[in-house]
């Protein structure tokens, strides 16, 4: 799955250790020992309230999964911790995204997956004051909507009170990406791995190169969606959209360091691009598509 863990205490001669991956016998699969050298120092600040993953090899030397970090905008470090949200499907979210000047670009805050939406709140924001909080330009709204997803999994922050709820950090976005034209890709970078389940409904935009993209999460009405072909007034010439009903699961595992390709339409509902063959997957943009997608 990506993790990393690190020695602590190790039992082997010292002289073996730049070696020791040859040694072992049962490491599992897809599992590899590396030596690595850092750019900068890595720094665990552990508690007891908060349980430290751990494993033990073959020659019972215990290593520590390395923590994950986002770093804001704004210059906040937020260690991340995996979440999954199950029945994902139709969940009701809001996200804000901060604007910051320069290369940055955007913060994005979500209330998936802590709690639904709570409308009232979101109707009543005052979003120069929370900008002014976060030392940001401006403040974004973008929701309320729905996951089209049945699973998401995310690496999300803790907590974080912004206007008086609970919101999570989970995303940087590109310069200018809340003032795209409507059809045109653009790249954010994410953690998430995306599950739609056989048997039950996508909803996809096809552009004239045949690229297809799926929609994540959906701003129209639910009972729309399906006929929602028929309202679009801006798509581009050789576009289509569809309702694809999978022979098998989709899953999409990004990671931060491959940017997706997503596009928003007319609704600025976003869809991201399924990758077609091995290759794209093979740099890291990861996704595993079955039934009717080659």
């Amino acid at each position: 799955d990506g993790y990393k863990y690190i020695v602590q205490g190790y039992k082997v001669e010292t002289s073996e250790l730049d070696a020791l991956g040859d040694q072992f016998q049962e490491l599992p699969e897809g599992w590899s020992y590396d030596v690595v050298t850092p750019d900068e120092d890595i720094i665990f600040d552990l508690t007891p309230d908060v349980p430290i993953p751990s494993v033990p090899d073959e020659f019972d030397q215990i290593y520590i999964r390395i923590p994950e970090y986002m770093t804001t905008c704004n210059g906040i470090d937020y260690s991340l911790r995996t979440h999954e949200l199950d029945d994902s499907r139709h969940y009701l979210y809001c996200e804000l995204i901060f604007n910051y000047p320069g290369d940055c670009g955007g913060d994005v805050y979500s209330t998936s997956p802590l709690a639904p939406c709570n409308l009232t709140w979101w109707e009543n924001l005052d979003l120069d004051a929370i900008a002014k909080e976060r030392g940001a330009d401006s403040v974004t709204k973008n929701g309320p909507q729905r996951w089209s997803m049945d699973s998401v999994t995310e690496k999300i922050s803790e907590a974080v009170d912004i206007g008086g709820t609970q919101m999570i950090f989970g995303a940087n976005l590109p310069p200018g990406t809340t003032e795209l034209p409507h059809y045109e890709v653009f790249y954010p970078t994410k953690t998430q791995y995306l599950v739609w389940k056989a048997g039950f409904p996508t909803y996809q935009l096809t552009d004239a190169d045949g690229y297809k993209y799926i929609v994540q999460g959906y701003k129209v009405e639910t009972s729309e969606l399906d006929t929602l072909g028929d309202q679009f007034q801006e798509l581009p010439y050789g576009w289509s959209y569809n309702v694809v009903t999978p022979d098998e699961d989709i899953v999409f595992d990004l990671t931060p360091d491959v940017p997706i390709p997503s596009v928003p339409d007319e609704f600025n509902q976003i869809y991201i691009r399924v990758p077609e063959d091995d290759s794209t997957r093979d740099a890291g943009y990861k996704t595993v598509v079955a039934g009717y997608i080659g």
